[in-house]
């Protein structure tokens, strides 16, 4: 059965993007979910930290390496890194990311700009996928 409308839609996007794995598709379809990120959000109060949560399909041969960074196209933040290895559960994955001890003056975050998540990671076929997500929430003590 031909693809129409949305699902027609999403499959063109999905085709031409590497980001698509946070899209996902309407009927489940997992090939065009290979990454996804489910929720990324700031926690704590004095210590502020993200928490990053995900799957990963079949299709994907590495487990997923995550990135903080600010704004949608901007670099990695450097003063802010994963707080131990990834948590693998399955097809499911988690990063934490803290403030990094020794980044001095650098470690101010700005309450008023955006961060993402990027985590990529290679597919069977040799592939990169990526997926991007907003940090849900405030800077928090902002």
């Amino acid at each position: 059965m031909p693809k129409t409308g949305l699902t027609a839609l999403v499959a063109v996007i999905c085709a031409l993007s590497i980001s698509c794995g946070s899209a996902g598709s309407p009927g489940g379809d997992n090939e065009s979910a290979l990454l996804k990120i489910g929720s990324a959000e700031w926690r704590g109060g004095s210590e502020p930290r993200v928490v990053v949560d995900g799957e990963w399909g079949l299709g994907i041969s590495t487990p997923p390496s995550c990135s903080l960074v600010e704004g949608r196209d901007g670099g990695q933040v450097s003063w802010y890194e994963p707080g131990g290895q990834i948590e693998l559960d399955g097809r499911r994955f988690s990063q934490v990311f803290v403030r990094n001890p020794d980044a001095g003056s650098r470690s101010q975050l700005d309450p008023e700009a955006e961060y993402y998540v990027r985590c990529t990671s290679s597919g069977d076929t040799g592939k990169s996928n990526e997926a991007l997500a907003p940090v849900e929430g405030r800077v928090p003590g902002s």
